[in-house]
């Protein structure tokens, strides 16, 4: 095979959308790069929440202790009711008035008697 053949073979290889397809392929593996090592040098924290019963009641008082929740229930309780009795003494969370209780996204207990 000659050079004038060679090349002849070589344009059929280098059709317009083969160009077209090793662009898009060169420039999305040059975006992904460029992605890549700006994500690594980012610096990662790591997030912890508090959800136990004691961050929440740390400042609660005897006098505002007038509903108990639990904090992975959705419902609020007297301290009187049965249902509060045996939510664990850690995982209760108190609220002086039943619209604070609300605000935090609890609902009144239907079996506790005088809600």
């Amino acid at each position: 095979m000659n050079i004038p053949e060679r090349l002849q073979k070589l344009k059929g290889l280098l059709s317009k959308d083969f160009i077209i397809l090793m662009t898009l392929v060169l420039t999305s593996g040059i975006s992904f790069s460029f992605g890549y090592l700006a994500g690594k040098d980012a610096v990662k924290q790591e997030v912890f929440i508090d959800t136990s019963a004691a961050v929440y009641n740390a400042e609660v008082g005897e006098e505002n202790k007038r509903f108990v929740g639990s904090i992975s229930g959705t419902k609020y309780h007297l301290p009187s009711c049965s249902s509060a009795k045996r939510i664990k003494e850690e995982n209760k969370v108190y609220f002086a008035t039943r619209e604070d209780a609300e605000l935090a996204g609890y609902s009144p207990a239907g079996n506790c008697e005088g809600l």
